[in-house]
């Protein structure tokens, strides 16, 4: 296995990262600090991401322990590359 994550927590990212683009289309990002934003979908719903603690108010993200789209909106639009410091530690490899 290569990685510090799980193979299939590793594949995840992955195709969420490549849904960047789609993503920016589709979301707003408003940044409200260095750590918290809104994001904004064209049905006019908004979540609140607060990226150092881990959570958004849709709790996706608490709850799966995986980055929902409004988090994956916030580190697309911060330019962030590692995305696997978002991910719940129970999927690396040292954990399974």
């Amino acid at each position: 296995m290569e990685g510090a994550l799980a193979p299939n927590a590793s594949e995840y990212l992955k195709t969420i990262s490549k849904a960047r683009t789609w993503v920016s289309i589709n979301y707003q990002v408003i940044r409200r600090s260095d750590n918290r934003v809104e994001v904004n979908c064209r049905k006019k719903k908004r979540w609140e991401v607060l990226l150092d603690n881990k959570k958004c108010s849709c709790r996706v993200w608490q709850v799966k322990g995986l980055l929902c789209v409004y988090a994956v909106a916030f580190i697309a639009f911060t330019g962030e590359t590692n995305w696997d410091k978002y991910v719940d530690p129970c999927f690396t490899i040292e954990k399974i």
